[in-house]
């Protein structure tokens, strides 16, 4: 098994699980129904809940997108184990792997490193090269193989036709609507990561930033919010700005947040940034004095957000 990391959440020996496949990408509402579906099997049958997931995510592999994820890995992984799951499989996601048939994955990488008692997929989940790996695949095997199988149905947004999905949620992100983001996720959206140093262009202003750089992560639509920072045990006011600040030419997107009421060093320490209000698109200024004036107006504008 082409393993990065195997997770065993409970610390007891696992011989037997149900397991429960798929990219988990954010583990929106959708997700969360099949980690409890795959929950809800694992206790009838008597044995652990596991989950086999893939880094780095398919697409950047296989369509050459390099921004897919919607959280980072470490989120990934805090979600999963908080979704009472016992163990979790992270498996490499390379040119050998992807070029494994859907018979070949099960056999070489399901069957025979891991006794299984039942695999559970959502609605959409397809393995295997030429993406031969659908629900009737694994019904098929199901019954050659002697374990169980189930497909969970999609789950919609109530009084809606969306489904939860992952396409769903980068859509939105997208168009800045965060209201729709956190329907579809249960929780707000957040960035979190170390603090980096800047060019401190915003503290010569008078407006000193914390700045964490995006990396892999999906880049929402380009603009200032209205966030909320938690660092350590402490939860911030702030105003963030995403993107590539157009004023000083920046080619790498990244996100600076001006924390209210706070005094001291940030650098080196991790902090999560909840973007909770779009407040404007990103804009070129044509001077150091128009971009002053604007970055008050955003922290009055944010400000009134949080407090009317």
């Amino acid at each position: 098994m082409q393993l990065i990391r195997k997770c065993n959440f409970n610390r007891s020996e696992i011989k037997q699980a149900v397991l429960a496949l798929g990219n988990f990408e954010g583990l929106h509402l959708g997700h969360q129904a099949l980690l409890e579906e795959t929950r809800k099997h694992a206790k009838q049958l008597g044995v652990p809940a596991a989950v086999m997931t893939f880094e780095p995510h398919p697409l950047t592999l296989l369509r050459k997108q390099k921004q897919v994820k919607i959280f980072s890995l470490s989120a990934k992984i805090k979600f999963i184990k908080e979704q009472g799951i016992d163990i979790l499989y992270l498996l490499n996601f390379n040119q050998e792997l992807a070029n494994l048939t859907a018979t070949e994955f099960l056999e070489k990488i399901l069957l025979a490193q891991l006794e299984i008692k039942k695999i559970v997929v959502g609605h959409d989940f397809i393995f295997g090269k030429n993406r031969t790996g659908n629900a009737e695949f694994l019904a098929q095997a199901a019954e050659e193989y002697g374990f169980a199988f189930t497909q969970i149905k999609p789950h919609k947004l109530a009084a809606t036709d969306l489904i939860y999905s992952s396409t769903a949620i980068r859509e939105a992100l997208n168009n800045a609507d965060l209201n729709l983001v956190k329907q579809l996720l249960g929780k707000n959206y957040f960035i979190s990561g170390r603090v980096i140093k800047g060019q401190q262009l915003a503290r010569d202003l008078g407006y000193p930033t914390a700045n964490i750089a995006l990396g892999d992560l999906y880049r929402p639509k380009f603009g200032v919010y209205a966030a909320k920072i938690t660092v350590g045990e402490k939860i911030y006011q702030a105003v963030a700005n995403l993107g590539i600040k157009p004023t000083f030419a920046n080619e790498e997107p990244l996100l600076e947040v001006h924390l209210f009421d706070f005094a001291g060093e940030l650098y080196g320490q991790k902090i999560k940034v909840e973007l909770l209000k779009y407040l404007r698109a990103e804009q070129k200024f044509g001077d150091m004095m128009m971009l002053t004036k604007q970055i008050a107006q955003d922290v009055k504008d944010a400000q009134k957000f949080f407090h009317g």
